[in-house]
């Protein structure tokens, strides 16, 4: 394989992307930090966090030190992001 003239790509948009099942959009700290902070302490959280690099958060502040790390990350799998549902026919969240 002549990989000679190979270009590579260009690093995804940070821009919404609607699905049929999920809305992935980047991530706004000042928009989803509460959430995903209530989110990573819910019940189970330690099997959710069993094999990940970081602990499950103990205050909001910390949660905020590992989100500002990710959103700054320049790494193009960990692009920062938050999920809900689509919007419905009439606008509505599912």
């Amino acid at each position: 394989m002549n990989l000679a003239d190979w270009k590579g790509v260009s690093r995804p948009e940070r821009a919404p992307l609607e699905g049929r099942y999920v809305r992935l959009e980047p991530l706004d700290l000042e928009r989803h930090a509460v959430q995903l902070f209530e989110s990573a302490r819910a019940g189970g959280a330690e099997d959710r966090f069993r094999y990940l690099f970081e602990d499950v958060p103990d205050s909001p502040a910390q949660m905020n030190v590992w989100l500002e790390k990710v959103a700054a990350s320049a790494d193009p799998c960990s692009l920062p992001s938050s999920t809900s549902a689509p919007a419905g026919p009439k606008g509505d969240r599912r």
